[in-house]
């Protein structure tokens, strides 16, 4: 009796140490983005207090009408039955502004990011270079990220424990608040698939059937619901059409809707972590079909995670069109889409084990070259005088990826 509660006081007193670092780090970011973002609204250096007003921008007025007037459909035009909806219907239910639903959102994300980061048992600086991810920001806004987050980690961390009671509803929340079914199906079939002991393993084939049950019975809700406000069945796809969303050849180089060069940036990294993970998961079924299964050693919450970016890295390159004549394929939201996921903390995670891998920095430096490329850099980048200053741009987020 003694030496079991000598072990249980052991295993809380483990807890405890790595629950403290987390902890500590979602203080301090909290506390330097607030004092931060004061300070340069101080300054007027275009930093506007959050209200009702400046929350609501962009994709959160499609959430706000959606809760305030229920879907509407106007064929061949942007509307609401493009969005998902979880986040909206649960913003009606709590009756807040947009500024209450934004602290809401927040306490979700950090509430799922101390959940994910305890099972990842990150160190204080790990995760602190974490939340410094700019687009976290996201979770924080009238948006469906932080619902999607928290599912989404739910998914991850009950794939890595083989406990289908959290993934079970981890796909419910992720499925219903963000259009991912598509994504999803085959992430889930590949990594049961490269981390089962056989692929005739029968017990595995039932968690997939059971999985994408989920994820078929949750997108089919939410094409019910938006029937029952149009009266028109799979309008989804036909909205999509209106944001150029259907399969076509891209045009090179892609574009981004925001131009500005200190946005410019993201859009690059987006498209680099993402062709990352379509060459690693390459390696990965390589290694499956013809080498040894023992060579592959990623946890099903990394390859889970390289799945679904390297999916959502091709179905953006594939499926999206040209907003802007002269100009190439508009990868929007990609980097939403990416960034603003747990799917990329785990990445990185793997990343810092794997950095010194002479393979792993062939990669890193094959997909960073090719993303640029793709994006234009090898020519004058627009807002440039000349090709040098576009040298010393690239040359910058070369800085910040070695960081």
């Amino acid at each position: 009796m003694l030496i079991r509660n000598h072990m249980i006081e052991n295993k809380i007193t483990a807890f405890a140490l790595i629950q403290k670092p987390i902890l500590k780090s979602l203080a301090v970011h909290l506390s330097l983005f607030s004092i931060l973002y004061l300070l340069f609204h101080i300054l007027d250096i275009g930093f506007v207090l959050p209200s009702t007003k400046t929350l609501l921008k962009w994709d959160a007025l499609w959430y706000y009408e959606i809760k305030e007037y229920g879907y509407s459909y106007i064929p061949n035009t942007q509307n609401s039955t493009a969005f998902f909806p979880l986040f909206p219907f649960l913003w009606k239910l709590l009756h807040l502004n947009a500024f209450g639903i934004s602290i809401v959102n927040l306490i979700l994300f950090y509430t799922s990011y101390y959940f994910l980061a305890s099972h990842m048992t990150l160190s204080f600086n790990q995760s602190l270079i974490n939340l410094t991810n700019p687009l976290l920001v996201f979770c924080w806004l009238p948006y469906s990220e932080s619902i999607f987050f928290l599912g989404s980690t739910l998914l991850l961390v009950g794939l890595n424990k083989s406990k289908p009671n959290m993934v079970i509803p981890g796909l419910i929340l992720a499925t219903l608040s963000r259009s991912v079914g598509v994504i999803f199906i085959p992430a889930i079939i590949f990594t049961c698939l490269i981390t089962s002991s056989h692929w005739k393993n029968i017990e595995m084939w039932r968690k997939i059937c059971l999985y994408i049950s989920i994820i078929i019975i949750c997108t089919l809700f939410v094409f019910y619901i938006q029937y029952l406000y149009t009266n028109e069945w799979f309008v989804f796809f036909e909205t999509q059409k209106a944001w150029y969303r259907e399969l076509r050849t891209p045009t090179l180089p892609f574009s981004s809707r925001l131009s500005d060069l200190q946005v410019f940036w993201i859009d690059i990294l987006a498209l680099f972590v993402a062709l990352f993970s379509v060459f690693k998961i390459c390696i990965i079924t390589y290694n499956y079909l013809f080498g040894s299964t023992n060579r592959i050693q990623m946890e099903p919450i990394f390859i889970f995670s390289a799945s679904y970016i390297a999916l959502m890295g091709i179905t953006s390159i594939f499926f999206s069109g040209v907003w802007d004549e002269g100009k190439g394929t508009l990868l929007m939201s990609l980097t939403r889409f990416i960034f603003a996921t747990p799917f990329f903390i785990c990445l990185l995670q793997y990343l810092k084990l794997e950095h010194q891998k002479i393979n792993t920095i062939l990669l890193t430096i094959a997909s960073f070259i090719i993303s640029v490329l793709l994006y234009g850099g090898y020519k004058q980048l627009d807002y440039h005088e000349s090709y040098v200053r576009t040298l010393l741009y690239i040359l910058n987020i070369v800085f910040y990826i070695s960081l």
